[in-house]
């Protein structure tokens, strides 16, 4: 969003003026801090280096942990990059580029031209700079934005002005398709130049940049001819020519260069039958089948799992949409390269070349797809053990499969690229052939030795990593189950394959914790006393599962320690060895020593992430919370309110500091910071935190007393979230109080309706409906309430006590038995509940079925109950 980009300006604006050198965990600052608006914190720095400038607001609009990478502006991702020297690079490149392009034009020569042309892109420049800050309050941060914008307005109104001051000169006819491909480029590239200054460049439209400006340099400086398409240059094979005198004069210089040009004429050669975009039509079906592939029924057969992709009908279409997407491309890519061909000859190719060139193109691009489908339709059919193949083989297996995917795809876009630059480049290379004989062995081996270079590169550089990416998201499927076993030998094989990759490392670290947490507090088995990375990731699943409490916290420690050496500046990696200490306290909470040093070890990381991150206000709550842990609530509730400074908008600081100055029994306090709360997630449209806040704060109020002050919150919290049950609830609880019970039981009726999705909100409210009726004496209305409680949770022991009670009464002796029966299938052991029975079916005149009751009744009764039951074993005819 904008706000999210002015807001990373802003902290980006930061980072280029003069401040405080940042500070590493160990306490080293950072030496060249004072030469950093000059040179910048270098590529893939500013994710690291822009904590200290987070500017709190972009909490509001981000996750919280997030730091930009990127400041989605050129301008300020080369000052951050590489400095004002490099800012200043990257300006005079795209000024350059402008300048040589309106020179090629004809548009800009001679000395008022360039002055005119530097003053209209400067004047511009600075104008536009200045404009942009006077919107944003003279802030820094949108020179980023005017800078780039008042360089284009300033080339375009030269440009414009260029027109009419050169309005006599005539170009040569002849250089119009140079000059039209000059402004296509030269268009593209302005374009580019704008589109950078509001995303991020990648590195496919930097390519794209690079390309288009060595082609413009080329056309420019007339390396490269340009010609219409139904023409190609053709040499005279003419007999020598005497050599005339060399003329002099721009006209004579001009005439020369005309004389000396190849000739023009159209080729008389006849069109292909395969255009020559097949190979790129090739890649991409065989993109296709990479992409589209799957098995997700469990297909054995190659040949199925390739049609059961390419045919799948989701949710019953009528139309297999991959199939008519694939056909679609095929027939658009084919009718495209066959007209291209046609058009570069004389007269229009019959039908028969047509439909000849449509099945070639057929042949050779679904022949493609089918082969490599069949290979992909191989590798995607189940993985079985061999017999006696042991479970981590077998884990190793899989995974060699799934990540194997991607690389298996590579090497076929490898040899796509290989085949595909022979095809282009073969008509250029024999015409250009060198005599070989002698060097053929030379030759053979230097491409052996490229090609084994080429696919070492491909491997370690591409392959692996995207392999380890694989494997470690295949670890996040089983997070969100909770079999965090799994996850640490995901984690482990991943960062096994990267052992520098510190996003790993976290991931490791928070599994091994997860693990500690359901661990035993002693293992079968123990870590040695030192621990490096080296040995967690040779733990195997079973090690891992044998492993006490401690030693997994000790694993846990030793990762994330290396994942904070590997990159110190990243605050996740302190912050999470701080969560991991206090983690490790609270399940030391029997041993006070350890618990006592865990603390203080949480409490240090804390200090230095936030050194690292001084603007991140849930840092300072976590803090807070170690500190309340510790026991040392003044410096909690410092650290609270502190961060509501940094962050006034953050609900958790308001919760969290309500929760405190409750305990420490600070009522009107409380009180205050919850009103305060409201008033300012009112202000920004934050329904959800006020609603909250409004809960808390009613509840709060009604413990007071102050029920109309309770009551008006609640009616409040109606007002943004209208059928909340809880304030419906709440309200009817204050009208009870009050004593209105028919408006206590209107609130409840509404709190049933709105409900109706939630099965426990739903008892809650039947609950509360059968105490108001209890409380007006409407046995049947309670009755029914209870019923439904009943039907809610059948198990409700205390729900089937009272309504047993209340049919004995009534004299509902069938409800009565049901109830009694429910009763004992709950608690067999319990005496009264056979007697129960037993009396409602001595009310049914069933005396032998009573009888057995309280025979039942009397193995279940004490002592003291034996006379009783005897009695009424007598009344039901025994003895």
């Amino acid at each position: 969003t904008g706000k999210v980009r002015i807001l990373i300006w802003g902290g980006a604006s930061e980072m280029l003026l003069p401040h405080e050198p940042l500070t590493f965990p160990d306490g080293s600052q950072d030496n060249v801090n004072v030469l950093r608006p000059l040179i910048g914190y270098g590529p893939e720095a500013m994710w690291v280096a822009f904590n200290r400038f987070y500017p709190p607001e972009l909490a509001h609009v981000e996750a919280r942990n997030a730091s930009p990478d990127r400041s989605h502006n050129e301008a300020w991702d080369s000052i951050v990059i590489t400095g004002l020297l490099g800012f200043i690079g990257y300006i005079a490149l795209f000024v350059s580029i402008f300048y040589w392009a309106l020179r090629w034009l004809g548009l800009l020569h001679g000395r008022r031209d360039n002055l005119l042309f530097g003053a209209f892109v400067a004047l511009a420049g600075i104008g536009g700079s200045l404009a942009f800050m006077a919107t944003d309050g003279w802030q820094l941060r949108m020179v980023g934005l005017g800078l780039p914008f008042g360089i284009i307005a300033g080339f375009g109104l030269y440009t414009a002005v260029a027109a009419f001051l050169h309005a006599g000169e005539q170009p040569d006819r002849t250089d119009l398709p140079r000059q039209m491909l000059i402004i296509a480029l030269l268009a593209a590239l302005a374009a580019h130049y704008l589109e950078i200054h509001f995303g991020i460049a990648i590195g496919a439209t930097r390519t794209t940049f690079w390309v288009f400006t060595a082609v413009l340099m080329l056309i420019g400086m007339r390396q490269l001819a340009v010609l219409p398409a139904e023409l190609s240059l053709v040499a005279e094979e003419t007999a020598p020519e005497p050599v005339a005198p060399q003329p002099t004069g721009k006209r004579g210089k001009q005439a020369a260069r005309q004389a000396q040009a190849p000739r023009r004429r159209a080729p008389v050669s006849t069109a292909a039958r395969l255009p020559k975009t097949v190979m790129t039509d090739v890649l991409v079906f065989l993109t296709f089948v990479y992409i589209y592939s799957t098995n997700a029924t469990g297909l054995t057969n190659p040949g199925s799992v390739l049609f059961e992709s390419a045919f799948v009908r989701p949710n019953n279409a009528l139309i297999p949409p991959i199939f008519v997407l694939m056909l679609f491309t095929w027939l658009v890519a084919a009718v495209i390269g066959l007209a291209e061909e046609s058009m570069g000859q004389r007269r229009a190719p019959a039908m028969g070349w047509w439909w000849t060139g449509l099945g070639l193109h057929a042949l050779v691009v679904w022949g493609a797809w089918l082969i490599y489908g069949l290979i992909q339709g191989t590798r995607l059919a189940p993985v079985t053990p061999t017999p006696g193949m042991l479970n981590q083989d077998f884990l190793n297996l899989q995974l060699d499969r799934v990540g194997g995917h991607f690389g298996f795809y590579t090497f076929v876009v490898a040899g796509w690229i290989l085949v595909a630059a022979t095809v282009f480049a073969w008509p250029a290379l024999r015409d250009r052939a060198l005599p070989a004989a002698g060097r053929v062995w030379v030759a053979a081996a230097t491409g052996a030795a490229a090609a084994v270079l080429a696919i070492f590169l491909i491997y370690t550089v591409n392959v692996n990593l995207v392999k380890a990416d694989i494997v470690y998201k295949q670890g996040q499927q089983f997070d969100s189950q909770g079999n965090w076993l799994s996850s640490v030998e995901l984690y482990k094989r991943a960062l096994a394959t990267r052992q520098t990759e510190d996003h790993y490392m976290l991931f490791l670290g928070r599994a091994l914790l997860e693990q500690a947490k359901q661990a035993p507090v002693q293992g079968t088995t123990t870590l040695p006393a030192t621990l490096n990375l080296g040995d967690v990731l040779a733990l195997t699943p079973d090690t891992v599962a044998a492993l006490g409490r401690d030693d997994l916290l000790r694993a846990a420690e030793t990762v994330l320690l290396d994942a904070q050496r590997v990159n110190p500046l990243n605050t996740d990696h302190t912050a999470n060895l701080a969560r991991l200490y206090r983690t490790w306290a609270d399940l030391a909470a029997d041993d006070a020593t350890v618990r006592s040093e865990r603390l203080a070890e949480s409490l240090a990381m804390y200090d230095t992430a936030l050194t690292l991150s001084p603007n991140a206000a849930h840092l300072w709550n976590e803090r807070g919370n170690a500190l309340l842990a510790a026991g040392d609530t003044e410096q909690a509730l410092a650290s609270y309110e502190h961060s509501l400074d940094i962050d006034k908008l953050f609900d958790q600081t308001y919760l969290l500091l309500a929760d405190f100055l409750e305990r420490t029994g600070q009522t009107d306090k409380l009180i205050e910071i919850l009103n305060k709360g409201v008033e300012v997630f009112t202000a920004n449209n934050n329904s959800q935190a006020t609603a909250q806040l409004l809960s808390y704060l009613g509840v709060i109020e009604a413990r007071q007393g102050n029920l109309d002050a309770a009551a008006a919150a609640n009616e409040r919290l109606l007002e943004i979230v209208p059928g909340n049950v809880a304030a419906l609830r709440n309200l009817a609880i204050i009208a009870r109080d009050q004593g209105d019970l028919d408006k206590a039981l209107d609130l409840t009726r509404q709190g049933l309706a709105a409900a109706q999705g939630s099965p426990e909100e739903l008892r809650t409210m039947h609950q509360l409906a059968a105490e108001l009726y209890q409380r007006q004496g409407d046995t049947p209305a309670l009755i029914a309430e209870l019923e439904a409680i009943r039907q809610l949770d059948p198990n409700d022991a205390g729900t089937l006590q009272t309504l047993s009670t209340l049919y004995s009464a009534q004299g509902d002796n069938t409800n009565a038995l049901q109830i009694a029966q429910s009763l004992m299938a709950l608690d067999p052991n319990n005496y009264q509940y056979p007697v129960n029975a037993g009396m409602a079916l001595l009310g049914l005149e069933r005396r032998d079925e009573a009888l057995a009751m309280f025979q039942q009744a009397k193995t279940l009764a004490p002592a003291e109950q034996q006379a009783a039951i005897d009695a009424l074993i007598q009344q039901a005819g025994g003895s």
